[in-house]
């Protein structure tokens, strides 16, 4: 087996992070290293870190964005392969990382990724679109992500991540790791507790940030008809969903978080 690191990105991550390195202790594939490159933590993230025995690479709070984080950490890491895992995810197994690491050993696999799930209390729109992205055992569609995943240094070398990109740049990179010629598998006994608590605006700043990079990466535009048309369909859908679930009271929130969520979408995709 390659030799593998485990890339953490990081920004006031000591609610999370000793669960975290726990888990990676326990790892039946244990790393070469632990390496964290920090944004400007001012909480205990680093001594955490230095405590548990990671390498700490530390970059200016105004450099960061997703990609060139990354970029920074692949070109800093010793392994011949590197691990990505975001700061509040969490690997639900021991094999997270061998089971990422192992189809590998086929020379013409790019990259890997593990399947998400969302954590107890997730509100259920949320949740739903997890577990439509990230399925438990379904070989159908699911999206890139750099949540949890695994790629060969040596593919990175080739293939950066585009820094021009705020979001989105984890999935542009896949699709032009797959136009290369690589596989890209995704590996759902590799998986990770991982969700977030969005605000309404929240939803919002992703969906315009997602559609921007879309845009920008590939020419796609949403029109408004999707926020229109799309909207009120998806609301509807929400609705008889959340009831068969016993989650009538999430209704209103739901409807909410859709428009939200279309608006976002089609306002990012405008500029």
């Amino acid at each position: 087996m390659s030799s593998v690191s485990v890339l953490l990105r990081t920004l006031n991550a000591e609610s999370y992070l000793g669960p975290l390195l726990e888990s990676l202790k326990r790892q039946t594939l244990p790393p070469i290293e632990v390496l964290i490159v920090d944004s400007g933590s001012t909480d205990r993230t680093i001594e955490m870190g230095e405590a548990a025995g990671a390498r700490i690479e530390t970059i200016l709070p105004e450099e960061f964005t997703h990609a060139y984080s990354t970029n920074y950490g692949f070109r800093a890491a010793k392994g011949e392969l590197v691990a990505m895992l975001s700061q509040d995810a969490l690997p639900a197994n021991e094999n997270w990382l061998e089971a990422l690491a192992t189809p590998h050993k086929d020379q013409s696999v790019g990259a890997t990724f593990g399947r998400q799930v969302a954590r107890e209390g997730c509100f259920p729109l949320e949740r739903w679109e997890i577990e439509r992205c990230y399925p438990s055992d379904s070989p159908a569609p699911v999206v890139y992500s750099n949540v949890s995943s695994l790629a060969k240094k040596s593919l990175w070398e080739q293939c950066p991540f585009d820094e021009s990109l705020r979001i989105s740049e984890d999935q542009v990179w896949a699709e032009n790791v797959l136009e290369s010629g690589y596989k890209v598998l995704y590996i759902p006994e590799s998986h990770v507790w991982h969700s977030h608590t969005y605000t309404l605006r929240g939803v919002y700043d992703r969906c315009r940030a997602e559609a921007r990079a879309r845009l920008q990466a590939d020419g796609v535009r949403e029109s408004h008809g999707l926020l229109w048309k799309g909207w009120p369909k998806q609301a509807m859908l929400d609705a008889h969903r959340l009831i068969r679930e016993g989650s009538l009271a999430s209704v209103p929130r739901a409807w909410a978080y859709r428009f939200a969520q279309f608006a976002g979408m089609v306002n990012g995709g405008k500029s």
